[in-house]
């Protein structure tokens, strides 16, 4: 049986990981930080 904290924190890194994969622009994704990032005047 697991921990109320343990639920706790796993309910709290499941939701940060939602937040994160939702916004494309935020350097904690690895595969987006390591790709160049275009500038506002490359966008067509």
């Amino acid at each position: 049986m697991r921990s109320a904290q343990d639920v706790i924190f796993n309910s709290i890194g499941i939701f940060l990981g939602v937040v994160v994969a939702a916004d494309p622009s935020t350097p904690a994704q690895s595969d987006v930080a390591d790709r160049p990032q275009p500038t506002a005047q490359e966008e067509p």
